[in-house]
């Protein structure tokens, strides 16, 4: 059983001192060090893949000549994947992702980056699908913890929903388009 994740986001903390959780209490202070830590861990790793400047193109076809190289062939290949992060936006996103995806991890007791595994990660985004997040916010959580971390976990390996188009919400307010 995980700390419940409304209580966190609406900033409610115990009289004591420390997030309640089921097999352990996590001290406010030590997590929030905790968490800026892994931040700065899945942070510097972020930024080593900014290839700003640079052309997605060219990097596409030498990794799908680089794998041609060493498969023979492009079976298996998936050409969407490329080594590196070639747009601001991107890496605003996926940094905003990597935060909240540390202070979650530092709940979780984990204490840098290096003990995030799979395992770990498949956790954060079933919680996240089931605290309601849509399954196009997990999809992005997901691509940059893939990205950053190295891992290749798919939503059908790990039972998630898929994105679906009539679940897109334009926006969260009403505005003067809405019929």
């Amino acid at each position: 059983m995980h700390c419940s994740m409304a209580s966190k986001r609406a900033g409610i903390l115990f009289p004591h001192g420390y997030w309640s959780c089921a097999e352990k209490k996590f001290d406010i202070e030590t997590v929030r060090r905790r968490g800026k830590r892994i931040f700065g861990g899945l942070q510097h790793r972020l930024f080593k893949l900014a290839r700003f400047r640079q052309s997605k193109h060219e990097a596409k076809q030498l990794a799908r000549d680089a794998y041609i190289k060493v498969h023979g062939s492009l079976k298996g290949y998936n050409p969407t994947k490329v080594e590196g992060i070639f747009s601001l936006g991107t890496m605003q996103t996926y940094r905003a992702a990597m935060e909240l995806f540390a202070s979650w991890c530092a709940t979780h007791g984990i204490k840098h980056e290096g003990q995030i595994t799979e395992i770990l990660t498949s956790a954060y985004l079933k919680e996240r699908e089931q605290s309601g997040m849509s399954a196009w916010t997990v999809s992005r959580d997901m691509a940059a913890i893939n990205k950053v971390l190295g891992f290749d976990l798919s939503k059908k390996e790990l039972g998630l929903r898929q994105q679906n188009k009539t679940e897109i919400i334009r926006s969260r307010m009403p505005t003067t388009n809405d019929g």
